[in-house]
């Protein structure tokens, strides 16, 4: 709760010098409220964040002009998910009648195959482009992307795939039988032209980013190592066979994996950066070539319980002991360097990092937390009124 502003609605990125980003509201969202049972404050940050629409698209940071701001593609899809969580947790026919029309304002805009920001190929797969990079790799400076990652990124098929999937089950529940069908539909396509493009027989790991169309002669396939594909198979297990599921987590457990959360690169690459620290050109540079991000264990965690149960009380101690170490009153940071002793870096206390661990926590692994009243403002830290468990998974 201590990264709530105002009314309880709006979602801080961090302290003490990050501002408003969709992309991070919304990682956080459901370790913010839903686990906590904070439903009606759940639908008032939705609704602040649906008004902040542009062009059709969640635009990344929601504190600067429209005229300036750019979209985040993984937001737009993102928010398919919060909104169904909501309604798991209590259903409400205004609330979705309220958010259907933004839902589809976005998926129809990415089903148009519009070339701009991010469309569907011919193959049914989701492509981006931008002038600076749009994944949640996104860091720049002065216009040159580090990790632009242009084309079709792995973890975007799944979260489109999954919004799909959450689309068709909101629509169905607003008695819109046809249009969920055809959302399904389009699902299915996304599936399967996923397995045929997205498996590097040479790593065993899944391709990062691949060119928009595979029959022209100037295709090419991105394999790098990087923590998206452990992101891809715990947002949507079923675009994998239980063995590339497991041959993800060995890669990861291999080479991303450590104390502190996922290194965002394999060591083995030759832009790897050991270490986030330097000027701020120097620590955008390395902040996804190879610095870890604790948030990212979230993912780890959900995929490996999904394929061993039995490793759930080594994860929980792993969870509980990020947590216990992070860097500000409690609070977990942005990142850490890549190597031992993984020094903290970023921000010293993270929304999203903290939010996703508490998730973990709450929804994977089973974990009761103390609960606050839902209504009023937000108010730093829990009272003990009422206890959420991962049963209820809100």
């Amino acid at each position: 709760a201590t990264f709530v502003l105002g009314d309880g609605g709006v979602i801080v990125a961090g302290y003490p010098w990050l501002d408003v980003w969709s992309r991070d509201w919304l990682l956080a969202f459901r370790g913010t409220f839903l686990v906590r049972e904070q439903i009606e404050r759940a639908q008032r940050s939705l609704q602040l964040l649906v008004a902040q629409l542009t062009d059709d698209f969640l635009p990344q940071r929601l504190t600067v002009p429209n005229a300036l701001r750019t979209p985040c593609i993984d937001a737009s899809l993102w928010l398919f998910h919060a909104v169904e969580g909501v309604l798991d947790c209590k259903e409400d026919a205004e609330f979705l009648g309220q958010m259907l029309p933004v839902l589809d304002r976005i998926f129809s805009r990415i089903e148009s195959g519009e070339k701009n920001h991010a469309w569907l190929t011919s193959e049914g797969l989701l492509e981006n482009a931008g002038t600076v990079p749009l994944t949640w790799m996104d860091a720049h400076v002065d216009g040159h992307g580090f990790t632009p990652r242009r084309g079709l990124a792995v973890e975007l098929q799944a979260l489109w795939y999954a919004a799909t999937q959450s689309y068709a089950r909101l629509l169905e529940r607003a008695g819109r039988v046809e249009r969920a069908a055809e959302a399904r539909e389009l699902g299915e396509r996304t599936r399967l032209a996923f397995g045929r493009r997205f498996w590097s027989t040479s790593t065993n790991y899944p391709f990062d980013c691949v060119s928009g169309e595979s029959e022209k002669g100037d295709s090419w396939e991105d394999a790098t190592i990087r923590p998206n594909g452990l992101i891809a198979a715990a947002v949507a297990p079923e675009l994998f066979e239980s063995w590339q599921r497991l041959e993800i987590l060995s890669r990861v457990e291999e080479l991303l994996l450590t104390e502190r959360g996922l290194r965002t690169l394999d060591p083995r690459s030759p832009v790897y950066a050991s270490h986030a620290g330097g000027t701020i050109e120097e620590r955008r540079a390395a902040s996804h070539q190879g610095t870890v991000w604790p948030h990212l264990l979230l993912y780890y965690v959900r995929l490996k319980l999904h394929e061993d149960p039995t490793a759930h009380d080594l994860l929980r101690e792993r969870v509980l002991a990020l947590l216990v170490r992070g860097r500000a009153l409690g609070h977990v940071a942005q990142n850490a360097d890549a190597e031992p002793p993984h020094r903290f870096r970023g921000s010293p206390a993270y929304a999203a990092a903290t939010a996703m661990l508490l998730e973990a926590l709450v929804v994977d692994l089973g974990e009761t937390v103390p609960t606050e009243p839902d209504s009023g403002p937000a108010e730093a830290g829990f009272s003990a009124h009422s206890t959420s468990t991962g049963e209820g998974r809100c």
